[in-house]
Formats: C-alpha cells, sequence, structure tokens
C-alpha cells in the first residue's frame, strides 16, 4: 500500500471507530418511536439507533404472539424507556462535548477523554437495550425466539462511508510534506499489528455470540456473549482513536482543520 493510501486508510478507519460501538449495539436495540426533536442533524453514534427495530417491527416479525405477550412485551418497552431515553440525551451531551473538542488547537489528552466518554456511555446504552432484549425473549416460544434471532443478526451489520466522504478524506492528504508522509506511514506500520489481532479477536466473539444465539441457550449465556463483542470492540475502538491521535501530532493546525471537518462530517450522517 502506498503511503498516501495509508493515510487515507487510518483516516476512513479512525473516523469510522467514533461509530463503532454504537453499531454494535443496533444488533440488539429494540426502539420505540420516540421523536428526538433537534435543530441539528445528530451525530451518526447516536442516530444510528432510530433505524433500528421499533416495538411495531418486533410485534410484526415474530408470528403467532399472544394477546398476553403483546402486552408483556409493550410493557417491557414502557418500562424501560425512559432509562434509555436518560441515556441517549446523556451521549448527546457528550458527542456534542467531542465534537467541539476538535479543534486544532486542543491537546489530545483532552479529545481522548471526551471520546473515551462517549464511548463509555454509549456501551451503558448498549446494555439496557440488550437488557430489554433479553427480557422480551423470555416471554417468548422456542420457535418464537427463532424468528427474534434473525432480526437480530439482520441488525448486526457495519456501515463503510460512501464516496464522497472518502473524497474528503483523500482532500485532507494533498499537502502532506515527505517527512509527514513517512512519519504517517511508520505510525501506520508499527500500530497495525496490534488492530490486527483485535480485529481477529473482535471476529471470535462476534461468531461465539452469533452463536449463542439459539432457543434454548440461556440469557446469562446469550449476554456473557454480548459482553466480549461490545468489550474487544471498544478495545480495537481505543486502538484506532489512538493511532488517528498519533497522526493528528505530526500535521500542521491548517491540515488538522481539515481533518477535524472531515470527522465532523463522517459522524454527522
Amino acid at each position: 500500500m502506498k503511503p498516501y493510501d495509508l493515510f487515507v486508510s487510518t483516516f476512513v478507519i479512525g473516523c469510522i471507530s467514533l461509530t463503532l460501538v454504537n453499531q454494535n449495539a443496533r444488533a440488539v436495540a429494540i426502539d420505540n418511536n420516540r421523536s428526538l426533536q433537534q435543530s441539528e442533524p445528530m451525530p451518526q453514534l447516536l442516530a444510528q439507533t432510530t433505524q433500528a427495530t421499533s416495538q411495531d417491527q418486533i410485534l410484526n416479525t415474530i408470528n403467532s404472539l399472544t394477546p398476553t405477550q403483546q402486552q408483556q412485551i409493550t410493557s417491557i418497552f414502557q418500562s424501560s424507556q425512559p432509562a434509555i431515553d436518560q441515556k441517549t440525551d446523556q451521549l448527546q451531551t457528550a458527542l456534542t462535548a467531542l465534537m467541539q473538542s476538535l479543534t486544532p488547537t486542543t491537546p489530545a489528552s483532552t479529545i481522548s477523554a471526551a471520546h473515551q466518554k462517549v464511548i463509555s456511555i454509549a456501551q451503558q446504552r448498549n446494555q439496557l437495550y440488550f437488557n430489554r432484549l433479553l427480557k422480551i425473549r423470555e416471554v417468548l416460544t422456542v420457535q418464537q425466539r427463532s424468528q427474534l434471532n434473525q432480526a437480530v443478526r439482520a441488525l448486526n451489520s457495519y456501515s463503510q462511508p460512501d464516496s464522497d466522504q472518502i473524497d474528503v478524506l483523500v482532500s485532507t492528504a494533498t499537502s502532506l510534506t515527505p517527512a509527514q508522509t513517512q512519519q504517517i506511514t511508520q505510525i501506520v506500520n508499527n500500530d497495525q499489528p496490534a488492530i490486527d489481532r483485535k480485529t481477529q479477536q473482535l471476529q471470535a466473539a462476534l461468531q461465539s455470540f452469533d452463536r449463542s444465539l439459539q432457543p434454548n441457550t440461556p440469557a446469562s449465556a446469550i449476554s456473557t456473549a454480548h459482553s466480549q463483542v461490545i468489550d474487544t470492540a471498544i478495545q480495537r475502538n481505543k486502538l484506532y482513536f489512538d493511532r488517528l491521535l498519533k497522526i493528528r501530532e505530526v500535521l500542521t493546525v491548517e491540515q488538522r482543520t481539515q481533518i477535524n471537518q472531515a470527522i465532523n462530517a463522517l459522524a454527522s450522517l
């Protein structure tokens, strides 16, 4: 891979890593139809769960729900929603703080702390969603659980930046000096082995989680497998983000501004 391509790839991956934890949350999120009224587009990490499966979609997905089951599921949504709404508000605040921290002169330690705050709250909200899913699973029959598992697998996907986003990132690399290019290449080469190992661990955790989604598997076992996925994803997220901050340190103020704009664009779709 050419040094120029390494630069672009690193920033694509680094920016995407901001959304990694919540994309895992989408695999277990069963959101209601709460309307988030905002004056500006919500960042991607927060907005994606609004596309997750709603209560009505769950009721329509699972065949032969009895009136009692429907009532139980509705009750589960109603009782769990206040805590989820509260955590969503906290996540919005943390995301706003992260975006505001992305100024050219902000110390890397400050950006890292803001990023970790986002990831921590996202993990907490993820757990609320997942706990709700397990509660719903407990009121279903074996056959119905299989249908719910299919919906979970369908939600367990990762988005990729489109060509316009990539073009923005490519444009930020045009003013790199040969020395900067060499430094960035060295950072990428040094950090890639650890990222590759964590990626393999994440793939294994996802496979284990998928295997756990059997109708007769105890909820505790599924929860354990899910926690392993989230913990590993967070660890890989930090590796990506730390690499992004290392690369940021070799850039000029003008280059940092361009990159911050690209990060904001990727996090606001």
